[in-house]
């Protein structure tokens, strides 16, 4: 837009869906030219750069990162990368599947002693997306320099790669002036943009016609009734008709772009096109074909999540003179094959435990993790704990019982995620120790929502600290409530009216139910097996009597809630088993509760219903007054140190380091990082990513 000098407005009217705007920036618009190699060859010569070496930048070595989660990572299975070693893990690459979404911006510092033009090359891995590219925007200094630049592609292969970039078969050159520069590359959909918008916006009318479908036929159609659906909804035909067309337009596109034959992406699409093309030709038997027009759809859902993921990863960049042929780390075949073989030997003879064999103090602590989360965990400590306090830490990769390491006597000093119950029971036998005896105890616990420890409180103390904590919301799709002309519900009340009008038009609604198959399924809490404990509290009751000594869920308050919970399965028939998130996503149910985890879930790997889908609190019970109780019973882990351990001081500083906002803000960043955004931790501190999200 062309704006002259001084104070503008800017109005947005009629968005179709509800935003958040935090930041407004002007920027200036650049006209990028494509590259020419003839002008720059040409230039290039003016300078003279024979006296000037290649140089170049570690990928871990970043400068800025636009997320918390593009952390530097660790790979010794490759004898390429630098620097490597077959027997330690070293940090040696940034990116990976952590750097995958389209904005995420890495930057780096590069520095050339000379002005002139140069090559940039990178060594980089992209395993993740077989047959096809990762897109990346490179900017040099903050301006793309060519057009090519805007959606450099990174092509597939199982292994590490070496490339310099080039335009039509030509290396390109880059004007560098002497000193430093730098060099930036941005997450983009590439190419693929186009057909990424176009397949999100065909999967909008494919859901919508989905619903139209099930309120009709529901989600498993009578094979001998005849449903008519060419007259029962309206441009039946002409909706099918322009799905299958914009359908084979998207999977020609994606064709040409990979140069292939076909992709699994490609054979998705054509068998949704099969699919509507069927259901127009034998339209008095197009209700046979709905599970398989749901399960299609389905597929194109989790493609549209794939499409967007852009991983790639990163070890070197190379800036080489223009007259110079870049050059990279090659590495022979014997050589691989001895770094492999010093690999297999070292995890046998590698002793990963030598620093906690050093003498002062020490403590063992057992997790029932992957080893993922236990390496992030292990660094954390070398990095923080281990520095500030002199303490090592012997952290131990276990799935024993901790009754198992007590009867044995080699039972650690402190656990790490101990489930509710059987916490309980080791402190009513004295097995762990009272937390509130610590001078600072009040400080720390003031870290977590009031109500965080009483799950760990007995005969007046408390035996553990808060880890994680999770309690559920409600869930709702805003386009299908709006079409039934559905509130969202404030009231238990208002959501069985609210189930009652979904299941007229065959769909439902959902609340947690848990089947109780062994005393493990109680661990994590009452709260997170059902909505009884929640609706016991919201009707004033409680399962304890105020002395703490006898459970009271008999009395009439107790009996009243029970009787309230057990009739909406009764006598509004809810199901006590269904995958939410995939019945949620689809549409065919539109409301529900679940726990709060589910939203990053479905921002993350539900791209294809951005927009339409909101939260609220749970319903609640209103008194007379018209006041709402809306408390909620929730599920959770704490962390313990044992009565038998000789360092509970030290024990102590551990979990004091642990519970903190900024040990709990490494760790998951840093698991994110590795395992994605889906592993966020529920954790209790009020200092939670997530939670503050949400709050």
């Amino acid at each position: 837009m062309n704006l002259s000098a001084g104070t503008h407005r800017i109005e947005f009217n009629n968005l179709p869906n509800d935003i958040t705007i935090s930041k407004l920036f002007l920027v200036k618009k650049v006209n990028t030219a494509g590259y020419d190699y003839a002008a720059a060859a040409e230039e290039s010569e003016k300078y003279d750069l024979s006296s000037v070496g290649q140089s170049g930048v570690e990928g871990e070595a970043a400068y800025i990162k636009s997320e918390k989660s593009l952390v530097s990572k660790s790979d010794s299975s490759s004898a390429r990368l630098t620097p490597s070693n077959p027997y330690k893990q070293r940090t040696n690459y940034i990116g990976g599947t952590n750097w995958k979404t389209p904005g995420e911006e890495i930057i780096w510092k590069i520095k050339v002693p000379k002005t002139g033009y140069y090559k940039l090359g990178f060594s980089f891995l992209q395993d993740q997306n077989i047959n096809g590219f990762s897109y990346r925007e490179l900017k040099l200094d903050n301006e793309i320099p060519f057009s090519e630049c805007a959606s450099i592609a990174f092509g597939y292969s199982t292994g590490w790669q070496n490339e310099v970039l080039a335009a039509n078969g030509r290396e390109m050159l880059f004007f560098l002036s002497e000193g430093e520069h730098l060099l930036s590359l941005t997450g983009t959909l590439g190419e693929t943009a186009a057909q990424y918008s176009e397949l999100q916006s065909v999967l909008t009318e494919i859901g919508d016609l989905y619903i139209d479908i099930a309120m009709i036929t529901g989600e498993s159609p009578d094979a001998n009734r005849d449903y008519e659906l060419f007259k029962n909804i309206p441009n039946f035909n002409e909706r099918l008709t322009n799905i299958g067309e914009r359908l084979e337009s998207i999977a020609q596109s994606l064709q040409r772009l990979s140069g292939s034959g076909t992709t699994s992406l490609i054979s998705s699409l054509k068998d949704m096109k099969r699919i509507t093309d069927n259901m127009i030709k034998e339209r008095y038997s197009a209700q046979n074909y709905v599970s398989n027009y749901q399960s299609s759809y389905t597929t194109l859902c989790n493609w549209l999540y794939d499409m967007r993921s852009m991983p790639l990863s990163i070890d070197r960049i190379i800036v080489s003179p223009s007259d110079k042929t870049a050059e990279f780390k090659n590495v022979g075949i014997g050589e691989r094959m001895g770094f492999g073989i010093k690999r297999f030997i070292s995890a046998f003879s590698y002793d990963y435990a030598a620093d906690d064999k050093k003498s002062g103090d020490s403590i063992k602590i057992w997790v029932n993790w992957g080893r993922d989360r236990a390496m992030v965990l292990s660094n954390l400590i070398s990095e923080s704990f281990t520095p500030k306090t002199g303490v090592k830490v012997n952290l131990e990769i276990t799935n024993a019982s901790l009754l198992y390491g007590m009867m044995s006597g080699i039972a650690p000093d402190l656990s790490l995620q101990m489930a509710r119950t059987e916490l309980v029971n080791l402190a009513l036998r004295g097995a762990l120790v009272d937390l509130s005896k610590f001078e600072d105890y009040k400080e720390v616990s003031s870290r977590f929502g009031a109500s965080a420890d009483v799950p760990y409180r007995y005969n007046g103390g408390v035996y553990a600290l808060p880890y994680t904590q999770s309690f559920n919301i409600m869930f709702y799709r805003k386009d299908i409530l709006s079409s039934l002309k559905i509130p969202v519900p404030n009231t238990w009340d208002e959501f069985l009216a609210a189930t009652a009008v979904l299941q007229r038009n065959n769909m439902n609604a959902w609340i947690p139910y848990t089947q109780i198959a062994s005393t493990s399924t109680v661990n994590t809490g009452v709260g997170g097996l059902n909505m009884y404990a929640s609706i016991l509290q919201q009707f004033g009751g409680s399962i304890y009597n105020d002395g703490l000594d006898e459970c009271v869920i008999n009395d009439t308050i107790g009996l009243d809630a029970f009787t309230y919970w057990t009739d909406m399965y009764s006598k509004f028939t809810l199901p006590t088993t269904a995958s939410f998130y995939n019945r949620f996503r689809i549409g065919t149910m539109p409301l529900g509760i679940e726990a709060y985890t589910l939203y990053a879930t479905l921002v993350e790997a539900a791209p294809d219903i951005d927009g339409r889908w909101g939260i609220a609190q749970v319903p609640g019970i209103a008194d007379a007054s018209g006041n709402i109780n809306r408390s909620v019973a929730g599920s959770g882990t704490g962390c313990v140190i044992l009565k038998s351990s000789k360092n509970q001081a030290t024990a102590w500083e551990f979990l004091k380091w642990w519970t903190s906002a900024e040990t709990q803000t490494a760790y998951n960043n840093n698991v994110e990082a590795i395992l994605g955004t889906i592993s966020r931790i529920t954790t209790a501190g009020m200092h939670g990513c997530l939670l503050r999200k949400l709050l």
